[in-house]
């Protein structure tokens, strides 16, 4: 079962939440534009010991955007559709970022 808990809405509330939740996996969507995503992922990298997975319309497989996620520290880069996620994650993606995240989860 995932559990989610808080939907901070920009970097330095990311960080802030993740300084002080204990969580599992930290899922991130790099496709909003506050911030440099690979920037957020480092900051997380530092103050939360979660593996962070990442979602991007822009950070395709082998991308130079993939890349600098990975090398930020990211776990995971997963490819979505540009926009929002939808709320009902049904289908190919939502089966593929739920297995995703519960392996980065662990046991």
């Amino acid at each position: 079962m995932i559990d989610v808990s808080g939907e901070p809405s920009n970097h330095a509330g990311a960080l802030a939440s993740a300084r002080l939740a204990e969580v599992d996996v930290v899922l991130v969507d790099a496709d909003l534009k506050e911030t440099d995503p690979a920037e957020l992922v480092a900051g997380l990298a530092l103050v939360c010991a979660a593996p962070v997975v990442v979602l991007s319309a822009a950070a395709g497989p082998g991308s130079p955007a993939a890349a600098a996620l990975f090398l930020a520290g990211a776990h995971t880069v997963l490819h979505k559709p540009a926009g929002r996620l939808p709320l009902d994650l049904g289908g190919d993606l939502g089966d593929t970022l739920l297995t995703t995240l519960q392996q980065a989860a662990g046991p």
